[in-house]
């Protein structure tokens, strides 16, 4: 499984991929929506802050993603969950923070 990790807080993205690399998962990350688009098609999950500077956020990226790939599963990581869009096709919102073992149950891998 390889698993792409977008946030803008730094922090957030190593110690998401620090875990997950813990279970054996590839994990590629990026700080932005912008530079996570081109890594869409070499990943099978995304996993994505809502809130993000610059001009895309989460939910336009998981637009993004399920326009390249329906089904590839896509987990938004927000704290600000009143900010999430009603019409968001993430198959999961997670309010910040969350312990890390409920993201490896979403993935199937704990």
């Amino acid at each position: 499984m390889k698993v792409l990790v977008v946030d803008d807080f730094a922090a957030m993205r190593e110690t998401v991929e620090e875990y997950l690399k813990g279970l054996g998962v590839e994990v590629i990350v990026c700080g932005s929506g912008e530079k996570a688009v081109p890594y869409l098609d070499k990943v099978g999950v995304l996993i994505t802050d809502l809130e993000m500077p610059g001009g895309m956020g989460g939910d336009e990226l998981a637009r993004v993603a399920k326009g390249k790939n329906p089904d590839m599963p896509v987990l938004i990581m927000t704290g600000r969950v009143g900010l999430v869009p009603k019409d968001h096709l993430a198959d999961a919102v997670f309010e910040k923070p969350f312990q890390l073992h409920a993201l490896g149950s979403w993935l199937g891998l704990t």
